[in-house]
């Protein structure tokens, strides 16, 4: 065997090695790449909905202090009643528009989220924006009772009573056996329900994925 093709056996198995060495580390950059993507949207999708969940409870368990309503200007016509309920509901909307610039920021990264991972993702994501839509319809039915005068008189307008103040089965002290059970529309257990199924998802991913420093 002659030089030259000791030479040319050489040039093809640096080539073959070089090439394979290539398409591994190409691939290996494609992978970490994947990895990095897919972590940074599931603890964007992972904060931004703690977010939301923690403004849902700032407006469950917070008093209302007179301050929240400073805003309100009262119309001539209302009554003492009207107004003590109108100030109530201007109080809570400004609230619940904390809760809506946090749902805005959850929105980005819900849409990240459906690009990276499928639609299951914003599914997960989905059912906790609508626990805030429970929420309002809470507020606005509750104020609506107390205009008309039957909050205190039916049992109808109790659980969205108990859904803005945040008083469930699981947080009421056993007032004993007499007492109704507490009816919250199973807001707390729903709101836990989708918090679980987010963190169940996208975890996984965290460890998974976490990016190599």
């Amino acid at each position: 065997m002659n030089l030259e093709i000791i030479r040319d056996i050489f040039q093809i198995v640096f080539y073959a090695t070089a090439s394979t060495v290539a398409c591994i580390g190409l691939w290996k950059w494609r992978e970490e790449l994947k990895g990095k993507v897919e972590y940074e949207a599931a603890k964007q999708a992972l904060a931004k909905a703690y977010s939301v969940r923690d403004q849902i409870r700032m407006i469950q368990s917070a008093i209302v202090f007179p301050s929240e309503w400073a805003g309100y200007e009262s119309a001539e016509y209302e009554t003492e009643r009207q107004r003590k309920v109108n100030e109530s509901f201007f109080a809570y909307s400004q609230r619940f528009q904390k809760l809506q610039d946090k749902v805005s920021e959850l929105y980005p990264a819900m849409v990240e989220a459906e690009a990276v991972f499928g639609d299951e993702a914003r599914e997960k994501l989905d059912e906790l924006i609508a626990m805030t839509r429970r929420l309002w319809a809470a507020i606005v039915v509750h104020h609506q009772g107390l205009d008309q005068g039957r909050q205190n008189h039916q049992v109808a307008y109790r659980k969205f009573f108990n859904i803005i103040n945040g008083i469930n089965e699981f947080e009421t002290p056993d007032m004993g056996t007499d007492e109704e059970p507490v009816d919250d529309d199973n807001f707390k257990r729903d709101l836990d329900a989708a918090m679980q199924e987010i963190k169940e998802y996208f975890s996984p991913m965290l460890g998974r994925n976490h990016p190599r420093l």
